[in-house]
């Protein structure tokens, strides 16, 4: 904060400061949070097939917590140079990959259903 002050000056640094604590009092730092534990919580961490998953789920949850195709998370740590609209048909593709239908994790909902990504957040020695 020092440095920021010295060198942007005091204005900018309370605005900034404000701005911060405001986005971490709203909702958006709750959705943020939740998308960062459907993208890893429950995983091991060490490398991308064993430390990210993919949220391929529709609806209202999607556009709420992965909006612009954000649940391809990891497709993108697969191939960090497609861009996010074209994740969905990257997706596609990797399907068809066998080392990626071996070890890729995807999730098809949040909440409810066959395999949703929640079930995976308390296993074995996690939070018991």
């Amino acid at each position: 904060m020092a440095l920021m002050w010295t060198v942007a000056g005091p204005d900018f640094t309370i605005t900034f400061m404000a701005l911060w604590l405001l986005a971490r009092a709203s909702a958006f730092h709750l959705i943020t949070t939740f998308r960062e534990m459907c993208d890893h919580l429950g995983l091991q961490p060490g490398g991308v097939f064993t430390f990210s998953r993919d949220m391929v789920c529709h609806g209202f949850w999607r556009k709420l917590i992965h909006p612009r195709n954000n649940g391809y998370h990891l497709t993108h740590h697969l191939l960090p140079a497609v861009p996010y609209y074209r994740l969905p048909e990257a997706h596609r593709l990797l399907k068809g990959q066998g080392v990626f239908q071996e070890r890729g994790k995807v999730c098809c909902s949040y909440f409810t259903g066959p395999d949703p990504v929640t079930s995976t957040w308390i296993g074995p020695g996690q939070f018991q």
